[in-house]
């Protein structure tokens, strides 16, 4: 890849749009002390993932923010913008035999086949902030990703700040291996595998907490178990109490019954007698009468 544009806007001392076209060759920036060739530099390293305000000669990120002067106002905005030409027949979308080609298939992967790539970043008074490649916002930690990619991380030597330039002799043996790392691409790997272990460690963590949780729970399901066998019991003497209920008025109702049929029979004698007194009774009034 090949840095084509740069275009800031609020950063730093560049309050009105400034624009920096790198297509025609221009491989150095010269001016006096305080034109802002550091702010250029510092735009760039924003750009490529820099986090740490101190790295960008700040106290806080809000500090990349134009402050205003005497005849200028502050802005609540800053913004930086870089154009990639990845035309070049080295990126890794045109080489199906490099070794990360056949990460390209996936949807993540296809932004390498663009023949220009445009990463951007903002950040606001408020401290709120936005990244965008190719115009679509992005978290920082995709931007990242996609810069390790590239090989363009910020620790590859890609952006050698001011009185930096022996800073891979100065480094210990640990910087110098990170350096190297990223240099060779191996960081976006290194960025996967402290995802995988940080991802490990809160599956621990929340293993740790279902257990425990389990544990506190235990207690409360052996009561719930001996109140699901209360409920078993109950129920099996309510049926059994309903089954005795049954034999019982069936029972009493056969009986009662039976003592009906009986009480029907012994009462026929009695009601033929009584219809033959009535039948007397009434041939007794004729002959009076």
């Amino acid at each position: 890849m090949r840095l084509k544009r740069l275009e800031l806007i609020g950063f730093k001392s560049f309050a009105q749009k400034t624009v920096l076209d790198f297509s025609h060759g221009i491989t150095a920036i010269v001016g006096p002390n305080g034109a802002g060739k550091s702010n250029i530099v510092n735009a760039l390293s924003w750009l490529l993932g820099e986090r740490e305000a101190y790295s960008l000669r700040g106290a806080k990120l809000q500090d990349l923010i134009f402050a205003g002067t005497p005849k200028r106002p502050a802005l609540g905005l800053a913004q930086a913008s870089i154009l990639l030409d990845n035309s070049t027949p080295d990126n890794p979308a045109s080489e199906p035999d490099a070794p990360n080609a056949f990460l390209a298939i996936s949807e993540r992967e296809r932004i390498f086949e663009e023949t220009e790539m445009s990463i951007q970043r903002k950040i606001f008074r408020d401290g709120t902030s936005s990244c965008f490649l190719n115009q679509n916002e992005v978290r920082l930690k995709n931007l990242i990703d996609f810069l390790a990619r590239a090989r363009l991380g910020i620790r590859g030597m890609a952006v050698v700040n001011q009185g930096e330039s022996d800073i891979f002799l100065r480094a210990n043996p640990r910087e110098r291996r990170e350096m190297i790392e990223e240099i060779l691409g191996l960081s976006e790997l290194q960025l996967k595998r402290a995802e995988a272990e940080r991802k490990f460690t809160t599956t621990n963590i929340n293993v740790d907490k279902i257990r425990a949780l389990i544990n506190e729970l235990a207690p409360h399901l052996r009561l719930l178990r001996r109140q699901t066998q209360r409920w078993n019991k109950r129920q099996d003497l309510e049926n059994e109490l309903k089954d005795l209920e049954r034999i019982y008025f069936g029972n009493s109702f056969l009986v009662l019954n039976q003592g009906f049929q009986e009480i029907n029979i012994k009462k026929v004698p009695f009601i033929q007698l009584s219809q033959k007194l009535e039948k007397e009774l009434g041939e007794k009034r004729l002959l009076v009468l």
